[in-house]
C-alpha cells in the first residue's frame, strides 16, 4: 500500500497512537510582537491565528491573497502585512507557532497549500488590487517559496486565488465551497495547481500580471511523473538535446523547488539536491548508484539528471515473487524466491558496505528507494540526506516503519534499517517491529524460517543487523506462543478498555487519522473510528463494561448527538446501530429522532444503502424508510456514472445487501434479487481478474482483495444473492473472488482493508470454499503476526502500520468484532443479520 502521507503529520516520536503535533503547547508563537487592538477580534487555533475587525464579517468567497516567507524573512513579511491589514481594517490570518511553519513548508507537507504563510481577505476587487500593489511595494523583493495552487503577483512572495473565506453551512463532502453565479453550492478545489472556476471574470488588471519562466527552451520532454513531494517531482523524461545526453535518451530528472522541504538542518530541496549530486559522484564507482549525467536550473528550479535504470523497486519487486502474496493453494518454500531472497540479501549488504567504506552514511534506507536493475541487481536513489561518516550522526528524517531503533546512531543505524528491509523481504509486518517492538522481529524471523524455509544465513544476517546490535538489556523477549481464540480475544480486550479516555480532549479511543480532520467531532462518535465502535465491538465479544464506563460514555455521546451530520454508516444509522447493540437503547432512539438532510449518495458508507440497512436492523418495522432506500437506490442504479471503486463502503454491493437484506426481513419481492443482481454486476464492471487467478477491484495500477474497499465485498454481496436464491448467480466470479480472500499474508491486520475482513468472510461463510477451515486457521495464525503487545494485552496498527489502533474500521476493536463472528457471536458486519435471517447480533 502506497503512503499517505497525510499520516506522518500524525506520527509523533514517542507516541504508540496517531495524534496532531501539541504546536501551541511546545512551539514558539509567531506574531507576538504584533499589537492587539481592541476594536479586533484575535481567535487563536492550530494552524492558523485569526484577525477580525469586531464590527466586520468575511464575505462568503472572494479574491484572497496569500503570502509565503522563508524563516529569515518571515518576521519581515508579518509585520508588513499586520501593519497594513490593521491601518485598511482587512481580515487576516498567519501560522500561528514555528512548528506550523516548519510543517506547512516540510518536504510531506500538502501541496496544495504548501507555502502559505499569511492569508488576506479584501472586501472587493478594488481593495484586492490596492492590497496587492501595496505589498509588492513593501516586500515584493523578498523571497519566498512558489504557492502551486494560486498565481504569483510581481516575482516576490506575493500569490493570489479565488476562493471560499468561510466554511459552508449545508450538508457536503466538500472541504470547501463556492457559490455559483445560478446559486448553487460548488467545490472550491484545492489542488496544486491554479484551478479558479469557469464562470470566474477577471479582473482587468490582472491581465498585467503573468508568470513568465523566461529563459531558454527545456531540454527535455516530460514523459511521466514518477513521484511528487512538496520540494519538487521526479519524472521520466526524454532528452531534446545533446547537451546532458544523446537526444531521445531517456532519463530520470529530480526537481527542487527553492525554499521548500525545509530540514532541521534549514536545507530546502535546493540545497540538498546539490548535496545529492555530490553523494552520487563520490559513490558512482560502488555500482550501486544510479550515473549522474549532470545538473542545471531552469527558471527557478534546479534538475538533476540521472541515468533511468531499468527495474522495479524492491517493494514492488518482492511482491512479484514472493510466495505469501499467493492465494491457495499455497507452495511457500520456493526454490527461486528462495535463491532470489538470498542473494539480494547478500547484495543489499555488499552496497552498504561499500558506502560505509566511501565514508557516507545513507540514513533514509527504505524499498522505495532502492530499484532492483533487471529484477536482481540493487540501485539505492533519492540520497538527498545522505551523511558523511560520523558514529554519532543519525538521521531525523528516516522513512516510518524503518527508522533505526532508539540509540542506534552511525552504520548501526543505517544497518538497523538495511536489516528491516532485508525483514521485509521476507514477510509484509516487517515495518511494525519499530517503536521497541523488538520481539516482532524474532517472532517474524523464526515464522519465516519455519513456513517458507528462509535459509540460515539470511535469518542470521537480519538478526545480527537489528536485535543483536541491541544493548543486553534491551534484547527481544522470547516469542510469543500461539493463543486460542478466546485468548486472543480477553488480550485484545484487555488492551482496548486500557486505552478509552472520555475526558481525552483529542478522542476518546485511540483511532485513525479521520478524527483529527474535517468531520472530525462525528468520527470520534461514530461506529467506523469513534467509541460507538468500540464499545459495540467489546459488548458482542461478551465484554461487561462497567457500570462507570456506561454512565459516562452514555453522557459523553448525548453531549455530542448535534455533532452527528451524516447518514449511513459513517453516521445517525452506524451509532444508532451501535448504540443498540451495546444495549443503549434510550440514546440509540435519541440519534433516530435526529433530523437529518437526505443523503445524495448510493452508499453504505453514508449513503441509502446505509440509511435502508440501518431500518432493516431495528427491532421495529420501518417500512417507510425501507421503501423510501430502494427508490432512491433505485434511481441512482439507472443512472450511466461509471462507479470507480467497489466492495463494501463505497461500491455498490451495499446497496445489494440492503436489498438482500430487505427480501429476508421486510418483503420477499422478485425485484428486490434483481435489482441486488444490477448493483453486483456495477460492482464486478470495476474489477478485474488478476495473474493469481482471482477478480478484484482494479485501480489500474493496483488491485484489492479486501472486503471494505475491493473484491471481499462484492463476494459478501453475491453470498447474500445466492443465499435467497432458487440457484447460484455469479458462480464462475464468485469462486475468483471468493480465491482473492484466500492470500496466505496480509499487509494490514483491520477490518476495512485488512486481514480480519478475510476472517469475517470466511467466519460468515465457512463453506465457502473446500479449504475454508485451513485458510482461516491460517489467517488466524497470522493475525497474531500483527498483533503488538499493549501492557497486559495486545493491539494492531491501524491504516498504513505506522500506529496502534482501537477503532472498528482500521483497528484493534475491528478484530475483536472478527473474532467474535468466528465464535458465532454476531454476523461480523454491521447491519447484518445472521445468515439464516435472524437477529443474531441482538444480546
Amino acid at each position: 500500500m502506497p503512503l499517505d502521507t497525510r499520516y506522518l503529520h500524525y506520527c509523533q516520536a514517542g507516541k504508540p497512537f496517531y495524534q496532531p503535533a501539541d504546536n501551541a503547547g511546545s512551539s514558539p508563537a509567531l506574531g507576538s510582537d504584533i499589537v492587539q487592538l481592541t476594536e479586533w477580534t484575535v481567535t487563536r487555533s492550530q494552524p492558523w491565528t485569526v484577525y477580525v475587525p469586531s464590527d466586520r464579517r468575511l464575505p462568503r468567497q472572494g479574491w484572497k491573497i496569500h503570502l509565503s516567507a522563508t524563516r529569515s524573512n518571515r518576521a519581515a513579511v508579518l509585520r508588513a502585512a499586520s501593519e497594513y491589514c490593521y491601518r485598511h481594517d482587512i481580515p487576516f490570518k498567519h501560522l500561528s507557532t514555528e512548528a506550523d511553519f516548519k510543517s506547512q513548508n516540510s518536504k510531506y507537507a500538502n501541496r496544495a497549500s504548501s507555502g502559505k504563510f499569511v492569508t488576506v481577505y479584501p472586501e472587493s476587487v478594488e481593495q484586492f488590487e490596492k492590497t496587492l500593489r501595496d505589498l509588492d511595494s513593501t516586500i515584493g523583493h523578498l523571497e519566498g517559496p512558489y504557492i502551486l495552487s494560486d498565481r504569483r503577483w510581481g516575482t516576490g512572495p506575493i500569490f493570489y486565488r479565488y476562493g471560499a473565506f468561510v466554511q459552508s453551512n449545508s450538508e457536503t463532502t466538500f472541504v470547501t465551497t463556492l457559490i455559483a453565479p445560478d446559486g448553487t453550492e460548488v467545490e472550491d478545489p484545492r489542488e496544486p495547481a491554479f484551478t479558479p472556476p469557469a464562470w470566474l471574470d477577471f479582473p482587468t488588471f490582472l491581465s498585467e500580471q503573468r508568470d513568465q519562466a523566461g529563459g531558454p527552451e527545456f531540454p527535455f520532454e516530460m514523459v511521466k511523473a514518477l513521484h511528487f513531494s512538496n520540494g519538487g517531482g521526479v519524472y521520466l523524461a526524454r532528452a531534446l538535446t545533446n547537451e546532458f545526453v544523446g537526444a531521445g535518451t531517456d532519463v530520470v530528472l529530480k526537481e527542487a523547488r527553492p525554499h521548500t522541504a525545509v530540514d532541521d538542518d534549514g536545507l530546502d530541496a535546493v540545497d540538498r539536491l546539490a548535496h545529492e549530486n555530490r553523494v552520487l559522484q563520490d559513490l558512482a564507482s560502488t555500482g550501486f548508484v544510479p550515473q549522474v549525467h549532470g545538473i542545471f536550473r531552469h527558471w527557478e528550479h534546479m534538475f538533476l539528471v540521472q541515468e533511468h535504470v531499468d527495474g522495479l523497486d524492491l517493494k514492488r519487486e518482492w511482491m512479484k515473487r514472493t510466495p505469501v502474496l499467493k492465494p491457495r493453494p499455497w507452495t511457500l518454500q520456493e526454490p527461486d524466491y528462495l535463491k532470489w531472497l538470498e542473494r539480494t540479501i547478500g547484495r543489499l549488504e555488499a552496497a552498504i558496505g561499500a558506502f560505509h567504506r566511501k565514508g557516507w552514511l545513507i540514513g533514509d534506507i527504505h524499498p522505495k528507494n532502492i530499484i532492483m536493475r533487471n529484477g536482481a541487481h540493487p540501485v539505492f536513489i533519492d540520497l538527498e540526506f545522505a551523511h558523511a561518516m560520523d558514529e554519532r550522526w543519525r538521521s531525523t528524517n528516516g522513512a516510518p516503519g524503518y527508522e533505526p531503533s532508539k540509540g542506534l546512531t552511525g552504520a548501526a543505524a543505517d544497518r538497523w534499517s538495511l536489516g528491516i528491509v532485508e525483514l521485509d523481504l521476507v514477510l509484509p509486518q516487517a515495518t511494525i517491529a519499530d517503536q521497541g517492538n523488538h520481539q516482532k522481529i524474532v517472532d517474524l524471523v523464526a515464522f519465516g524460517q519455519e513456513e517458507l524455509g528462509v535459509p540460515e544465513a539470511a535469518a542470521a544476517r537480519i538478526l545480527r543487523n537489528t536485535v543483536e546490535a541491541l544493548p543486553h538489556s534491551e534484547s527481544a523477549r522470547p516469542t510469543m506462543p500461539p493463543l486460542e481464540i478466546d485468548q486472543l480475544q480477553r488480550r485484545f480486550a484487555t488492551a482496548i478498555l486500557s486505552t478509552i479516555d472520555l475526558e481525552n480532549p483529542l478522542a476518546p479511543v485511540p483511532s485513525d487519522i479521520e478524527v483529527f480532520e474535517e468531520g472530525g467531532d462525528e468520527a470520534r462518535i461514530g461506529y467506523p473510528y469513534g467509541i460507538v465502535g468500540v464499545l459495540a465491538a467489546l459488548t458482542v465479544s461478551g465484554v461487561p463494561l462497567e457500570d462507570r464506563l456506561i454512565r459516562r460514555s452514555t453522557g459523553w455521546i448525548r453531549e455530542r448527538l448535534s455533532q452527528i451530520r451524516s447518514s449511513g454508516f459513517k453516521g445517525r444509522e452506524g451509532i444508532q446501530y451501535g448504540l443498540e447493540q451495546i444495549g443503549f437503547h434510550a440514546l440509540a432512539a435519541e440519534v433516530e429522532r435526529l433530523d437529518l438532510a437526505p443523503p445524495s449518495d448510493h452508499t453504505y458508507w453514508s449513503g441509502w444503502a446505509g440509511v435502508g440497512l440501518g431500518a432493516l436492523s431495528r427491532d421495529s418495522v420501518h417500512a417507510k424508510e425501507i421503501e423510501a432506500a430502494s427508490d432512491a437506490l433505485s434511481r441512482l442504479l439507472e443512472t450511466d456514472v461509471e462507479t470507480p471503486v467497489a466492495g463494501l463502503l463505497h461500491g455498490w454491493s451495499g446497496p445489494a445487501l440492503f436489498w438482500t437484506t430487505a427480501f429476508r426481513r421486510h418483503a420477499q419481492r422478485p425485484e428486490y434479487k434483481d435489482l441486488a443482481r444490477r448493483a453486483i454486476e456495477r460492482d464486478l464492471s470495476a474489477c478485474g481478474e488478476t495473474l493469481n487467478g482471482t477478480i478484484e477491484l482494479d485501480e489500474g495500477w493496483r488491485t484489492l482483495p479486501y472486503l471494505g474497499t475491493g473484491s471481499a465485498g462484492v463476494a459478501l454481496a453475491i453470498e447474500e444473492l445466492n443465499a435467497i436464491s432458487e440457484s447460484p448467480r455469479f458462480t464462475q466470479e464468485l469462486d475468483k473472488l471468493r480465491l482473492a480472500s484466500t492470500y496466505f499474508q496480509c499487509g494490514q491486520g483491520g477490518f476495512a482493508h485488512g486481514l480480519t475482513g478475510f476472517i469475517t468472510m470466511l467466519a460468515r461463510y465457512p463453506e465457502m470454499h473446500s479449504g475454508a477451515r485451513e485458510v482461516l486457521e491460517s489467517h488466524m495464525r497470522s493475525l497474531q503476526l500483527h498483533a503488538v503487545p499493549f501492557g497486559e494485552g495486545l493491539l494492531i496498527r491501524g491504516n498504513q502500520n505506522l500506529r496502534l489502533s482501537c477503532d472498528f474500521l482500521t483497528g484493534s476493536a475491528g478484530v475483536l468484532g472478527g473474532l467474535s463472528a468466528v465464535q458465532g457471536r454476531w454476523s461480523g458486519v454491521p447491519f447484518l443479520p445472521g445468515t439464516d435471517g435472524s437477529r443474531m447480533e441482538r444480546r
